[in-house]
């Protein structure tokens, strides 16, 4: 692996970073101030289908903050982090149809995935069409 201050280590830094995207929440509680706050994920991609891959308590911490009274009022992606980012304000996500899911049988796998619907993806995919390939392009196996 290289360090963080080489320059096979600042590329790697920079292609990673490509592919972070913020998520960022706005919660209200009935009489509270509005919560805001934002979870990181990287976009990946498996047979053509574009994924957000974020820790699981993400997925749960919304879910928790939901079944004790909050509401979601807005989501939206942050796809400027990266170098090359083509877009500079955040772009409205729709949460609830990217149906979040906690995946793993213990509480020590933390991952959680997110299906967004295709529209948010192709935004996203061809706002970086030419400079931000599939972290991961992975060919799907085919089912048997």
């Amino acid at each position: 692996m290289a360090d963080i201050g080489t320059t096979e280590g600042i590329a790697l830094t920079k292609r990673i970073m490509r592919h972070v995207v913020g998520i960022y929440f706005e919660i209200q509680f009935k009489g509270q101030p509005l919560r805001q706050f934002v979870h990181t994920a990287f976009l990946f991609s498996v047979g053509g289908r574009w994924m957000l891959m974020t820790a699981g308590h993400c997925v749960t911490d919304i879910r928790e903050m939901r079944e004790h009274g909050g509401a979601l009022v807005r989501s939206k992606l942050i796809d400027s982090m990266g170098e090359g980012a083509s877009y500079r304000d955040p772009v409205p996500f729709a949460y609830d149809e990217s149906h979040p899911m906690h995946i793993g049988v213990t509480e020590d796998i933390d991952y959680g995935v997110l299906f967004p619907p295709q529209n948010t993806c192709q935004v996203r995919s061809v706002a970086s069409a030419a400079s931000v390939p599939p972290l991961f392009a992975c060919r799907a196996a085919p089912m048997v």
